[in-house]
Parts: structure tokens; C-alpha cells; sequence
């Protein structure tokens, strides 16, 4: 049995770890936050508890045990957040046109950073050949048809990935 209190803490908050291990040889709690790494000997059962202060990186916490001659590890991720901060002054919240258009269109480049750099390429395409067909009327030299088939491959291939 190997457990942790929470998977999600602040910085400068206890994490508390459970663990218990019958007939092991070797016991080991390796915790490993970014390039540091602590490994600590420990007993058979029991409870420790630790003081993360790491913010924004994510510690690995393992237990690491040898019985009848077999190493066995298991791990678990927690995620350090920030530590609280009190606030004690205000700040005047900005909801002009201009403010609502700049985070709409933060929204939308967080919404298409989500997309692979082929799904990007891709939707790239679709949007220049759906203005090409908006402007075939003057521009009748290409076939019509050819484009139409080039868009349903194209949307075959994106709804495909």
C-alpha cells in the first residue's frame, strides 16, 4: 500500500505519505522534485510527513522496495501550486469593447495552440481554398470540381487524425 494525501498542493503546504510493506528487504522513498532528488531509508510501515515548497514543478514521490529478491516501485505525481497570496488592494476591471475583443481572441490562439502543427496546416488550407471557392466566380479558369473533391479529401483527413 502507497498513498499520498493530496495530488494537488500549494507551496509550503504538508504532504503526508502512507506506505506499508510486509517481508520487504529493502525499502526506499525516493523524492524527486525537478534535478533534486532525495532518496530517504524508511521502515516497513508507517507515515512521514514532507513540506513541498517547489511551486510550479511537478515532484514525483516513489516508493521503492525489494521482496524476495524482486524491486518493485511505485509512484506518484503531485502538482505544487503557488502558495496563497492575501490581497488587499483592488485593481479596476477593464470590460470595454476593446478588452472583450483582446481576450476573445487570446481564447481563440489558446484554443488553436491546442492543435497539432499538421491539424493547423491543414485548417489553413481548408480556410484559403473555402475563399477561393467565395472568389471562383472571378476566377473561372480552375475547375470547380477539382476543389470540391480537394476540400472532402482535405476534410476527410482532418476528421481522420
Amino acid at each position: 500500500m502507497f498513498k499520498i494525501s493530496h495530488r494537488i498542493i500549494r507551496a509550503g503546504e504538508i504532504l503526508e505519505i502512507n506506505w506499508e510493506c510486509e517481508n520487504c528487504e529493502v525499502q526506499e522513498l525516493v523524492i524527486q522534485t525537478g534535478a533534486k532528488k532525495s532518496v530517504l531509508p524508511i521502515e516497513p510501515s508507517g507515515t512521514k510527513k514532507i513540506k513541498l515548497s517547489a511551486a510550479g514543478e511537478k515532484t514525483i514521490i516513489s516508493l521503492r522496495t525489494v521482496k524476495n529478491g524482486k524491486e518493485n516501485v511505485s509512484s506518484k505525481r503531485v502538482w505544487v501550486r503557488n502558495a496563497k497570496q492575501q490581497y488587499d488592494e483592488f485593481e479596476y476591471v477593464d470590460n470595454t469593447f476593446w478588452s472583450r475583443t483582446k481576450e476573445f481572441f487570446r481564447q481563440q490562439k489558446l484554443r488553436w495552440d491546442m492543435f497539432s502543427p499538421e491539424k493547423q496546416r491543414l485548417y489553413i488550407t481548408l480556410l484559403v481554398l473555402a475563399l477561393y471557392l467565395l472568389l471562383q466566380p472571378y476566377y473561372p479558369s480552375f475547375s470547380l470540381l477539382f476543389l470540391y473533391g480537394l476540400i472532402v479529401y482535405l476534410i476527410y483527413r482532418l476528421y481522420k487524425m
